[in-house]
């Protein structure tokens, strides 16, 4: 008999202390004296009575089971148990926040909206030696504590080793079918939320409980029709636990103080009434999930620095921490908010202009990359291991491959128009020809388009664009696809001079010609193509918000090179570029609330977090405008614009460069599993995948340019990207896989990269 058979055997025999019926036992001792009757005997399980199958057969397996003798609070067994502590039903729910904005699929969601869910009650179990040991005080000492709350004698009896405290229970809500959580590849969603009953059930604004629990909600939905799961853990755990009565007393506090309510004073006045901030046992929290067998959450819609740390502690992996985005935030709650984000509270917060200024910066995004790359040297890192005896072997690896591709080391910049030359080795000769204007005209017409077809250049996946009856797939289809929509005048206002793209052409595009231009059809889908779309919308947003760059009159992409040329003359540095780029570009991405929990290309990874430092756990990739950057360098350098300080040009953190790094073993997962499954852009497996990327590729830059010192050779990071890594990445991948397909799998949004 393991431990938790032993304790439901303690509990089924009636060898424990406390109460059965948690915080509603005494209700039912009133009624037994009232009724004169023994009520709790009509609690034992009923061999008649529905048990959910596909609940059993999940607890059944023994995946679910490996983490159950660690579990302290509960009955593992509840369940089934003679004396039951668990029950499971199922239910339709009816949020009003969320209707009309779920896609109706008949089996999450109903025609009507309602929400099918499976729900689980639990009522606490206390297995007394192993909740002291989790708690890290001595037995006696928690039998003290119990017997000062309950005034009971026998608590220091040891032959009792099971309490049933008189407190309130937890409800899962389950969205999908829980045997999900048992199959790596699906995705997993999880509130642990507690009880607020002034915002939960009835709406008072003080707080954000309700609005988080409903998004919550939504993003729960959403990851169980993806064929993923859902969890709401509900805790009965008023005002931080200490009761509702001490959150009133609080609230007052708060609202008559002199000057009004304000976030620097939120947590002072709570330990001046209740003597502490908060009680709630976060070590016990992720009983339940272990419970229910997970150990990966992909998204944590928690923002609670306690919470996160308690599961990342009971050894459950957290790819990516969800914030509750702003426009859910109730004005009377900006208080609270306010006060738990400068207490160490997750967010991803852009109302700060120095965060904002910070995270625009290439040196914050080398910075924060390089202490990921040293917590990695340290073999601290939650998902990666570096393997730096690996380094020589992929120097020469790309070596091989440049002087393969570029025997005379002439390397061109890597930049959308290689991409181009794909479907036309003489593309520029061939695009210049095409028109009789000017030459600057024609650097205007190619930036147009470089900018455009940047945007839509993120995974493709199994999509392609069939012209001439040859195939094109990923960035090169993309190129060609978006190469033919520019020529075809899609994005010009002007009929007469179809070659170019402004804001109003933008303007007049339908999403239906934007799909129609990429080929798509039921069997030839793009990744994130309304995304795509939405990115080439903003961009007309952002050309007509900055006229003095952009043009006052015809609108474009193509009038940087005359900003560039009468402010900087015919010379300019990359800092001063990357300005340029992220003060108007840049708003295609900062707007950008369709990829869950980030704004853009800026992610969390929260062992950076420093305390009481707001954003220090943001680390700002900006992969597409770096992208940006690099191919716009090359028709501007074609004019004759000369740039500086190209040395703190970052490589790219995307799949050719990931995926040369892992394939030839200087970068491995430390759970192989992982291989398999299908990572969300921002989880903190790809954040990690991605920094160290950044770091290791300039490693092998510098080795590169160390072997042709002699020759008198120094490459830059964009000749290393074109010459090398790249097309090394989708070599060794052919290598290893007979595919292109990179190492570890990504669900794009179209998007990011």
């Amino acid at each position: 008999m393991n431990e938790y058979e032993k304790l439901n055997s303690e509990i089924n025999s009636g060898k424990y202390l406390g109460t059965y019926g948690g915080a509603y036992s005494l209700y039912r001792c009133l009624a037994e004296v009232r009724k004169n009757k023994d009520i709790l005997k009509y609690n034992r399980l009923k061999e008649t009575e529905y048990l959910n199958e596909n609940l059993l057969e999940h607890l059944n397996n023994p995946l679910t089971r490996k983490k159950w003798n660690d579990i302290s609070s509960i009955n593992p067994l509840g369940l089934t148990a003679e004396i039951p502590t668990m029950a499971c039903t199922t239910a339709t729910l009816n949020i009003p926040e969320l209707d009309g904005k779920l896609f109706k699929d008949g089996v999450i969601v109903d025609s009507d909206g309602g929400i099918n869910v499976t729900k689980i009650a639990v009522q606490y179990t206390w297995n007394i030696k192993k909740l002291s040991k989790k708690l890290d005080m001595s037995e006696d000492d928690l039998r003290k504590a119990i017997y000062k709350s309950t005034n009971n004698e026998k608590i220091f009896d040891k032959n009792y080793n099971v309490f049933l405290p008189n407190i309130g229970g937890i409800t899962i809500y389950i969205f999908n079918d829980i045997k999900k959580v048992s199959d790596p590849m699906a995705e997993v969603s999880v509130r642990v939320h507690d009880e607020c009953n002034g915002s939960d059930v009835f709406g008072t604004d003080i707080c954000t409980c309700r609005p988080y629990l409903t998004y919550a909600m939504k993003c729960c939905v959403e990851c169980a029709q993806r064929n993923g799961v859902g969890i709401i853990v509900y805790f009965r755990k008023e005002g931080r636990a200490l009761d509702e009565v001490v959150k009133y007393r609080v609230y007052n506090a708060r609202k008559k103080q002199e000057g009004g309510d304000c976030s620097a004073t939120y947590f002072q006045h709570t330990e001046n009434i209740a003597g502490e901030r908060d009680v709630r046992i976060q070590e016990l929290m992720p009983e339940v999930l272990m419970w229910l067998g997970i150990d990966r959450i992909d998204w944590l819609l928690s923002m609670s620095r306690e919470k996160y740390e308690a599961l990342i502690k009971s050894g459950i992996k957290i790819m990516q921490r969800i914030p509750l985005p702003d426009q859910h935030i109730p004005k009377n709650a900006e208080v609270e908010i306010t006060a738990k984000i400068s207490d160490g509270y997750h967010s991803v917060q852009w109302n700060n202009k120095q965060l904002i200024k910070t995270l625009q910066k290439i040196e914050t995004t080398r910075e924060r990359a390089t202490a990921i790359y040293e917590i990695g040297l340290r073999d601290e890192l939650h998902h990666f291991q570096i393997n730096l005896d690996k380094l020589p072997y992929t120097v020469e690896y790309v070596i091989n491959t440049i002087e393969k591709n570029y025997p005379d080391l002439k390397i061109p910049q890597h930049s959308r128009i290689r991409h181009f030359e794909k479907f036309d080795p003489n593309f520029i000769t061939n695009f210049n020809n095409s028109f009789r204007c000017t030459t600057r005209e024609k650097i205007r017409r190619l930036i147009d388009l470089t900018v455009m077809s940047v945007l839509t250049d993120a995974g493709a996946g199994n999509w392609r664009y069939i012209k001439d009856n040859k195939v094109y797939t990923r960035s090169e289809g993309l190129a060609y696809a978006s190469y033919d929509m520019f020529m075809s005048g899609m994005f010009s206002s002007d009929e007469a001079c179809p070659y170019r793209i402004n804001s109003k052409g933008i303007e007049k595009m339908n999403l239906e010609d934007f799909k129609k231009g990429f080929q798509i059809s039921e069997d030839n889908q793009l990744f994130g193509v309304e995304n795509r779309y939405n990115s080439i919308k903003r961009l007309g947003g952002c050309l007509s918000g900055f006229p003095e760059i952009f043009g006052y009159e015809i609108k474009r992409s193509g009038n940087l090179l005359d900003y560039i040329e009468e402010k900087f003359g015919n010379e300019i540095s990359i800092k001063e570029f990357w300005k340029i780029l992220c003060n108007t570009f840049g708003k295609i991405w900062a707007t950008n609330q369709k990829t869950i929990g980030c704004r853009g290309d800026v992610f969390v990874y929260s062992p950076l977090k420093k305390e009481q430092e707001v954003g220090s756990d943001l680390i700002p990739f900006h992969k597409l405008l770096h992208w940006m950057m690099h191919s716009l360098i090359e028709p501007l350098e074609m004019y004759g614009i000369k740039f500086t300080n190209k040395e703190i040009m970052l490589a790219l953190p995307e799949y050719r460069n990931y995926g040369l790094l892992v394939d030839s073993g200087l970068i491995t997962l430390k759970d192989p599993t992982y291989y398999e499954k299908v990572h969300n852009v921002g989880s903190q497996l790809l954040v990690e995948l991605r920094a160290l990327t950044l770091i290791l590729i300039e490693k092998i830059k510098d080795e590169i340019n160390r072997y042709y010192e002699n020759d008198g050779i120094k490459l830059t990071m964009s000749q290393v990207l074109q010459g090398g890594t790249w097309s090394a990445g989708r070599a060794i991948a052919m290598e290893k896989r007979k595919t292109s397909e990179p190492p570890i799998k990504i669900r794009s949004d179209g998007t990011v990269f």
